[in-house]
């Protein structure tokens, strides 16, 4: 039987120097995207519970 050896790179062997910076910034803003999504929607929510107890009174 033969022994095969897969070899996959890390983030860090293809990410480097300025590039893999410039990388990690991206995602990191895109995942704060995301993140921010469903707190405005909350904020939404809050906003539209207020208004109907406002009408009700």
């Amino acid at each position: 039987m033969k022994e095969i050896i897969i070899r996959v790179p890390t983030p860090s062997d293809i990410l480097r120097g300025e590039f893999g910076k410039h990388m990690l910034k991206a995602h990191r803003e895109f995942l704060l995207a995301l993140a921010s999504i469903p707190y405005r929607y909350a904020k939404r929510l809050e906003e539209l519970e207020k208004r109907l107890e406002e009408g009700k009174k």
